[in-house]
This record gives C-alpha cells, structure tokens and sequence, in this order.
C-alpha cells in the first residue's frame, strides 16, 4: 500500500476515532464479519454476502451503508483496495426509538438495553461530518481517488437509491462546491509552504476561511474547527516533509500548534494558531532550503530581499558587487531557484504587495511605489499575472 494512503487511512482514524481497515484477502473479510456481525438481522454482514458486495465496488463511487439496525458504514474501492470505514452511527438512539423504529423494522426477539449497549460503542459522527472529512483527507494526502456519486445502501429500506453529488439539493450542491473549491486552493497552500512562501500561503489559507460563515450553517463547531486545523496541519507536515524539512522540527512545531488548538477556546482563535503554525513552518524551511545554496544565490537573495523597494534594481549591480559576471550569477541563481534574478525579484515585490493590501489601507499607487515600481498600471498588470485578480480585487475579497 502507497505511503499516502496509509497517511490518510492514519489521519481519518484520528479525526473520526474510527478504524478503517483493508479488506484485500478472504482472511480479513472473515474477521472483519466475524467481528462486526451482533445480530442475524445484519445479514450484508455474512461473509458470502459481505464478499459479493466488496466485488461490485467501483473506484468512483463512495458507499455509504446502512444496515437494519441503523449502524453505519463507509465502502471505497482505492487502487483496487477495499477499504471499510466503520462501524459507526449517524444519531444517537433512545428507548423510545428502540420501540418506535423495532415496531418497523422487527426488533421483536432484541433486548432494548443489549441494542443500545452495542450501538453505544461506535462513535456518533453525522452524514455530512463523515463525507466531508473522508473527501478532504484522501484528496489532500494526494491520493488517487475521484468520487463522483455517494450511493446510499439503506438495509432499513426495501430499496437504496444511487445519489449523484450534482443532483442533490441546493444546499448540498453549495456545500460539494465549498469543498471542491477548497480542494484547488489547498494543493496551492501546500505547494507554498514547500517552497516557504509565507504570503502565498496566508493568502490561500484565508481563502479556504472565507467560507466559515456557510459552513457554520451545516453544523460547525468548534469540536469541528479542531477537526479542521488537524488537517491543515497535516498538510503543512506533508508539504514540509517534501521540503525536506527534519522530522523533528516538523514534530516540534506541530506538536505546539496541537497544543495551541486544544487550548483555544473560540473559532476566531483556533484560525490565529493556524496562521501563527503557517508563519512558524515558512520561516523554518526557509533556514533550511539556505543551508543549500551556495553563497552567490544567498546573497542574491538577500540583496533582492532587502532592496525590492529599489526601483532602478539591477543584476548587473548585484553581480558587480558580488565580483562576479552577469551570466555566472543569472546561470547559477537559475540552477538553485529554478528561476531568474529578475523573476525572483518580481516574486519577491508582488508577494510584498499582496501583504500591504491586506494589512493596510494604502491606495493602490502607493503600493505601488513601496514595492519599487513607479508604473502603476505596470504594477497590475503584473500583479494580476501572478494572482489572476486586480489588487482591488484581492483586497475586496481577501481582506478580512
């Protein structure tokens, strides 16, 4: 099995405090029945039956089951590997739903208190709670897996429906767009913690907040933002880890943001700790990706870093205090950084830039000016090539 898979396997039984387990041998569907089955009514869970519905898995299509006594399961087929998340419940159950629900269902030779004993030791995480973390944390953990529909299989039902995501209702055609969206904007968050891009990295981090406000109205919670900063946290991990980052800096700063999550007690907080987690991961792997440079591209670096506000910045100056020739310092700068001096340089001004929009209220030509371009129509123009939107733009939609 692929490393990302076993992240993501990892990652979901953290957040959910449920086992997903892989059932690719007849040995592990035998206990895995053997295990799970309370009841005769809970016929799927008959090895025969439970093989025959493994075998119809298909890899675009999320399965989420329901047997007669209202427990819950999660099928998805991953690179030809069937993977079961559960048992779990969607509510809780009481005496009276006992004997309401037992009336339909015929509950008739079950003790009431046997039956909430057993459903009372699964953990109770709603449909959409459920859905919502699977998609995220496989997609994040960049693993193959494109779901296309969720078919619903309802043992309390004569029939089960197929539901395509597209087809359902508005609400939850707004929601699937939410995450869909967050799903772009997160494979660019980690790829600029990789490359320690701190702006960048804000920037697509207070994209994915801005969506707070609809999110609260399907339930989020503060139990909910915690659930959600372990998986950004576990995006900086994995975006860190690639960067090359030690594994015990990326435990250290993480295990301190867990601490500062826990501890927390309103929303707004929770997105202070991540931003401050953002800064802290940024400014490590920078230290770090500099220990692989040679001292000619440092001190590029450096020079660009502390003179962007320069508008007659030129290589030429660089290379000559630097005592070398243009073409060496341009040759050797694009060999480390994989790009230019002068894209660097203009990286290094738009990024700048898109700070001042959000943290102040310059005008647009002032702005300008402060990151050494004269040219304010220049200044967009290259802005929006490196944003996709005008600075009015990303200031009316990122600033908070």
């Amino acid at each position: 099995m692929i490393y990302n898979l076993k992240l993501a396997l990892n990652l979901i039984e953290d957040l959910l405090a449920v086992t997903p387990i892989v059932l690719n041998s007849m040995n592990e569907i035998n206990n895995f029945c053997e295990q799970n089955r309370f009841h005769n009514m809970q016929g799927f869970l008959e090895v025969p039956a439970f093989s025959k519905l493994l075998q119809k898995l298909n890899s675009r299509t999320l399965y989420f089951v329901t047997d007669r006594l209202f427990v819950n399961y999660v099928l998805i087929l991953i690179e030809n590997i069937p993977i079961c998340i559960g048992p779990f419940c969607t509510r809780f159950f009481t005496e009276y739903d006992f004997i309401t629900l037992g009336k339909q269902q015929g509950f008739a030779d079950l003790d009431s208190k046997e039956f909430l004993a057993y459903r009372s030791q699964f953990p109770v995480i709603s449909y959409k709670e459920m859905l919502k973390i699977i998609f995220s944390v496989l997609k994040n953990t960049s693993v193959e897996s494109i779901f296309e529909h969720v078919e619903e299989i309802d043992f309390t039902k004569k029939s089960y429906e197929l539901v395509d995501v597209q087809n359902e209702s508005e609400s939850s055609n707004d929601y699937y767009h939410i995450i869909q969206k967050r799903y772009t904007i997160e494979q660019r968050f980690m790829k600029n913690i990789q490359n320690g891009n701190y702006y960048s990295a804000i920037i697509d981090f207070r994209n994915m907040k801005r969506n707070v406000a609809f999110l609260k109205q399907i339930g989020t919670t503060i139990s909910n933002e915690r659930v959600g900063a372990a998986i950004v946290r576990t995006l900086i991990r994995v975006s860190a880890l690639k960067a090359g980052l030690p594994a015990t800096t990326i435990d250290y700063l993480s295990s301190k943001n867990t601490r500062r999550v826990q501890n927390a007690l309103t929303v707004e907080r929770i997105f202070e700790v991540q931003e401050e987690m953002i800064r802290e991961f940024c400014q490590a792997i920078h230290k770090h990706q500099d220990k692989k440079y040679s001292n000619v591209t440092l001190s590029v670096k450096y020079y660009i870093d502390h003179q962007f506000i320069q508008e007659d910045l030129k290589i030429c100056k660089i290379a000559e205090e630097l005592n070398v020739s243009s073409n060496y310092l341009i040759t050797q700068f694009r060999k480390e950084m994989n790009m230019t001096p002068l894209n660097y340089l203009r990286k290094v001004r738009m990024e700048n830039a898109s700070s001042l929009l959000l943290s102040t209220e310059y005008s647009i030509q002032e702005i300008s000016v402060m990151v050494g371009i004269m040219d304010a129509n220049y200044f967009v123009k290259l802005f929006k090539k490196e944003y996709g939107e005008t600075p009015s733009e990303f200031r009316k939609y990122h600033k908070l």
